[in-house]
């Protein structure tokens, strides 16, 4: 771990292991709202000590290395200092009778007793009541309220690319898959009902974006075949987010195997963008849960997303419009119950010591 001499004297620090997916956008988002440090990189046994010293410690994907995550917090918990933690996939902890679930869940179940210790699932337990088995506080992902800067909510602002793309669609209703193409983000089951229902590329222009890796080189021959508009590169940010403004409905419905809380559903709520997703998954019940308009499809049923972008055709997309102060309340709550429940742990050291 590479620390500057400012990050020496730090005594708040806000940690990830590396900066790959989701990590850069939490450690970017949290660091200001809290104060705090950012650092990555391995874990030696000198930063082992410091990290048990420091003032104040937010790892922010527990995740990553749970055994070793778990043995800093209760070394710091010995010494009378407090540890907040995400817990992005508390799921892992209910996937059935196999001792691997039941061995996670009797830890996490043990450690959230201990007063020093919060374990914060990204999934409110409204949405997932099981989730308070094995974590302290049920939060909204940080990706589901980070366009939002505490007072409005900000729009994104188009790119080259989407107006490319706008333009493109003559048109038709747009469709976004954002990010990296994959099988478990659900493509092949797109490509199946491309395939079967051939009219829906008349009426709907499918936009794949995103870096595609080596191995998913099939599928992505596969889509671009079926009149698919395929973006096999990295996008910049400005890109990526300009998508959304463009954009009619965002691909969300991912396989059984993938299910967790998504930032690319995350910034579609913020931008008033419509998500398909999987009926009965995560992000599903999510939205249902806060009766956010999406559009759920019965995975596998091809007929099922037909009848979802046959309700998409007949929208506007200017109603997303309408519903723009109500969505800004809606995420600048979920900012701020995030803020306070956070901000409630980090303190606990100073609140013991009163």
């Amino acid at each position: 771990m590479k620390v500057s001499n400012s990050h020496r004297a730090s005594k708040r620090i806000v940690y990830s292991a590396s900066l790959s997916g989701h990590r850069r956008s939490y450690l970017e988002t949290l660091s200001v709202m809290f104060n705090l440090t950012p650092l990555t990189g391995k874990i030696n046994f000198s930063t082992f000590c410091r990290f048990v010293r420091t003032e104040q410690l937010f790892l922010s994907t527990i995740d990553e290395n749970i055994p070793q995550y778990l043995i800093l917090s209760i070394s710091r918990s010995l010494i009378g200092k407090s540890t907040t933690a995400l817990f992005l996939r508390p799921q892992s902890c209910f996937g059935g009778k196999k001792f691997t679930y039941v061995f996670k869940r009797l830890i996490f179940e043990t450690i959230i007793r201990i007063p020093t210790i919060t374990i914060a699932s990204i999934t409110p337990f409204e949405v997932r009541p099981e989730y308070s088995k094995v974590s302290s506080i049920g939060v909204c992902d940080p990706q589901y309220w980070d366009c939002h800067d505490g007072v409005r909510l900000h729009h994104p602002v188009k790119s080259a690319l989407s107006k490319s793309i706008e333009k493109q669609a003559a048109g038709r209703k747009i469709l976004c898959a954002i990010g990296t193409a994959s099988h478990e983000k659900g493509l092949d089951f797109l490509a199946d009902a491309l395939e079967r229902h051939t009219l829906i590329i008349q009426s709907t222009y499918v936009v794949c974006a995103g870096n595609i890796p080596g191995v998913q080189l099939g599928l992505k021959e596969r889509l671009a075949n079926l009149g698919v508009k395929v973006i096999d590169r990295y996008l910049t940010d400005e890109e990526l987010n300009s998508l959304y403004l463009v954009a009619d409905a965002v691909w969300c419905c991912y396989c059984p195997d993938y299910d967790q809380a998504s930032g690319i559903f995350g910034r579609a709520i913020q931008s008033g963008v419509r998500p398909i997703t999987r009926e009965g998954s995560l992000v599903d019940s999510f939205a249902k849960s806060k009766q956010l308009p999406h559009l759920p499809v019965v995975y596998g049923q091809t007929e099922s997303l037909v009848d979802a972008l046959s309700e998409l055709k007949r929208s506007n997309r200017s109603d997303r419009l309408t519903s723009f102060e109500k969505r800004q309340q809606l995420v600048g709550n979920w900012r701020r119950d995030f803020e306070a429940n956070i901000g409630v742990s980090l303190a606990w050291k100073r609140n013991f010591k009163d």
